[in-house]
Order: structure tokens, then C-alpha cells, then sequence
């Protein structure tokens, strides 16, 4: 039997959401090439986007993600144990500083909680990690929950003699390319709570450079309509009410797949 290291990449904007990514078993953690022979089958991903809600504890005075992850892994080779850990970055923090960042954090394997533990990271800041057992040929669910606050940044377009300042949804792809092949299938819903009737649209985001200081950098963020999601990602995606959804299969994915929702604060008409 062989021991390898899984990397499960999520995080939020300053807190980036993240995708699958194998890790090397020994030394700093680092994704693999591809895992040998464990693969991911299939990815959901749903997402709650709440306002900002002055009643809550400091950290969700700001808009914040309530997040659930179900990952379906299929071995096809021999037993194997690996350790699998959720990436846990945030940019927004003293160098420092290795407390972890994701909240209220849990995990089940099978419908079974397991033990996680915080492991501080070197390229990425730390992981929640646990080891789960594979049998021969065997398929193992494993599903995530935690929550956030989402940050944003101040943009180059000035209104009122100050700088607007816009969120970001950030949602990582390219780790998923680690393991074994391509992912069969992966969806990636997020929902947009607290609008009561208001009315959103997609817009994309061909007008910036796909880094986030593009996005930040932009100069004319006033032209947009407040209700307005700017999106990157993996798949174009469809909107229905204040739902957006990515949906793709059979694809390797690359950094250029990773998701992006950039929007103002006015999305919302005001804090709860």
C-alpha cells in the first residue's frame, strides 16, 4: 500500500476559492503532475453569497460565502492512502500570520465526519487536511463546508472625490488539472442572496486582463450598472434570477479556467 498527498484548492477573493489538487506526500506542499491513479469524477461546488450584515460578528460585516463542496474520486488502481487538504488562502494578511482563515470548517468521507487539522503551507499559505483510505477500484465521496468573508479592493475609477471599490468571487480550476486525466464533470454554482425582486445581469469580463489588478485597474467601473456581475471562468454561464452556473465536462483545467464574479457594493441596496 502507498501513501500520496491530495490537495483540495478552495477560496474567497482575499479568501479564494479553490479547486481539487494532488500534493506530494513529504517536504512543503506542492501539486503533483497528476495522480497516478485516483481521478476526479465529479465536482460540485454551490456557494451563498450573502450582504453584508452589521449584526453579524466583524468578520461578515463585509459580503461573506457560505460554501459546500462534493467531490467524487475514483481509484483505478490499487489501494492507496492519500492525504487530502483544502487549501486555505487568503491575501489580505500579515506574512506572519498562519491561523487559518476558513471557517467552521468539517469535512465527511461517505457521509462520515472526519478529524481535520491545519497545516501551514509554503507556496500556499495552509491546508485542512485529513488522509482517507482507497480500496482497490474503489469511489469515495468527500464533501466540504465552511464559510468566509469576501474581500474586494479599491478600483481606478474615482466617484464622489473617492476611489469605488468593487468584490470578488474567486474560484480556482487549475489545481483540479493535478489528478489522474481530465475532471469528468464539474459545476460550479453560486447563488446571490438578499436582493428581494432586484433584477442582475452577466457581463464578461473581456474588457480586463484576466490577473485581478486588471479587473481593479479598470477606470470606467461607474458605466456598469450596479447590478451587474462581470464573469471569467471555465464555461460560459447561465444566469436564472440570482443564480449563475458554470457547467463543463471532460476538461483539464488551467488557470485560465479559474472563475471570476467581480461587482460593486450597490449590488446590494444596502447592510441588513
Amino acid at each position: 500500500m502507498k501513501t500520496l498527498t491530495v490537495a483540495l484548492l478552495l477560496a474567497l477573493a482575499a479568501c479564494m476559492v479553490a479547486d481539487d489538487g494532488v500534493l506530494y506526500e513529504f517536504g512543503a506542499p506542492r501539486l503533483m503532475k497528476g495522480h497516478p491513479s485516483i481521478r476526479m469524477v465529479q465536482e460540485f461546488v454551490r456557494a451563498k453569497v450573502l450582504p453584508p450584515n452589521k449584526h453579524h460578528r466583524k468578520e461578515f460585516a463585509w459580503p461573506s460565502a457560505k460554501v459546500y463542496c462534493r467531490f467524487v474520486f475514483r481509484n483505478d488502481g490499487p489501494a492507496t492512502t492519500v492525504k487530502i487538504g483544502f487549501p486555505d488562502i487568503c491575501t489580505n494578511r500579515e506574512e506572519e500570520d498562519t491561523t487559518p482563515d476558513l471557517m467552521n470548517f468539517h469535512s465527511e468521507v461517505d457521509g462520515q465526519p472526519v478529524g481535520i487539522r491545519y497545516e501551514s503551507g509554503e507556496s500556499i499559505q495552509g491546508f485542512h487536511v485529513k488522509h482517507v483510505h482507497f480500496g482497490r477500484h474503489q469511489t469515495r465521496v468527500i464533501e466540504d463546508w465552511y464559510e468566509a468573508p469576501l474581500s474586494g479592493g479599491a478600483t481606478n475609477t474615482h466617484i464622489k472625490d473617492d476611489l469605488m471599490h468593487i468584490r470578488q468571487f474567486h474560484y480556482v480550476m487549475f489545481s483540479g488539472g493535478s489528478w489522474k486525466g481530465p475532471i469528468g464533470r464539474a459545476t460550479v454554482v453560486i447563488d446571490f442572496l438578499g436582493f428581494g425582486s432586484k433584477t442582475l445581469s452577466l457581463r464578461p469580463a473581456s474588457e480586463f486582463s484576466r490577473d485581478e489588478s486588471g479587473a481593479f485597474g479598470y477606470e470606467h467601473w461607474d458605466q456598469i450598472n450596479p447590478s451587474t456581475l462581470v464573469w471569467a471562468g471555465f464555461a460560459k454561464p447561465k444566469l436564472k434570477g440570482h443564480r449563475i452556473e458554470f457547467r463543463r465536462t471532460n476538461f483539464k483545467p488551467t488557470e485560465a479556467d479559474d472563475i471570476d464574479l467581480f461587482f460593486r457594493d450597490e449590488i446590494w441596496d444596502k447592510p441588513n
